[in-house]
């Protein structure tokens, strides 16, 4: 078996893992600030700040993911050279799909970790 094209799993998840609560811990933080900042001292508007904050994660992880720039960067609408870019990067893709897709998982679930626990500290 080549060692070369082992994947290591374990050490993928626990690194997911860890970045999704280092995300989750930046957002409570900003959360809190804002907050802080804006005069908001009860748990209820902590944890709806908690709830926007969370949504608009989400949301920037759904942007990324089907965000369309392919056509965009190359500023023209020749069909043949949008096939021959899409044909190059098709080639350069990284075999890795997880990492392709990092971005929305973090974002994903850091968003809805962050959205539940709003809802919950909204109900203290």
């Amino acid at each position: 078996m080549n060692d070369k094209y082992d994947i290591n799993y374990r050490s993928i998840i626990l690194r997911l893992l860890r970045n999704i609560l280092v995300y989750t811990l930046i957002i409570h933080i900003a959360a809190a600030a804002f907050c802080y900042f804006i005069g908001w001292r009860n748990t209820y508007l902590y944890g709806n700040s908690l709830v926007w904050g969370g949504v608009i994660v989400f949301a920037l992880g759904l942007m990324s993911a089907f965000g369309g720039r392919q056509s965009t960067q190359l500023g023209v609408s020749n069909p043949v050279l949008i096939a021959q870019h899409l044909a190059t990067s098709k080639k350069q893709k990284d075999p890795d799909k997880i990492s392709g897709y990092k971005f929305l998982i973090l974002s994903s679930v850091a968003g809805i970790l962050t959205i539940l626990s709003g809802l919950y500290i909204q109900t203290l």
